[in-house]
C-alpha cells in the first residue's frame, strides 16, 4: 500500500494513459482531483478525470464497489450537475 495513493487510483490513471486508443490525438491532461466533473456516459455515471481532444478518461464503481476506469469518445460524455448525478 503506497501512503500518498491509499486506492491505487492513479497508478491506475497512469496506466490507463498508456491504453489510450488514439495517440496522435495528444497528450492527455489531467484535472486536479478537486476540479474533477461529475459526468454521465450512456447509463455510467463517474468522473472524468483526463482528456484529450477526443476522447475523456472517465472513473466509476460498479455495483460490486469495484474501482473502473476507461477513455470514451467525447461526443459520449455528458457533464451533469450534482442533483442529478448518481455515481459514489
Amino acid at each position: 500500500m503506497n501512503k500518498f495513493d491509499p486506492d491505487s487510483k492513479l497508478l491506475e490513471i497512469v496506466a490507463a494513459e498508456d491504453r489510450h486508443p488514439d495517440r496522435s490525438d495528444g497528450k492527455p491532461q489531467r484535472f486536479s482531483p478537486w476540479q474533477q466533473p461529475l459526468v454521465k456516459v450512456g447509463y455510467l455515471y463517474g468522473k472524468a478525470v483526463a482528456y484529450t481532444r477526443s476522447y475523456g478518461l472517465v472513473e466509476w464503481y460498479d455495483p460490486d464497489r469495484t474501482y473502473r476506469i476507461e477513455w470514451f469518445p467525447a461526443d459520449q460524455i455528458m457533464r451533469v450537475e450534482r442533483a442529478v448525478w448518481h455515481g459514489k
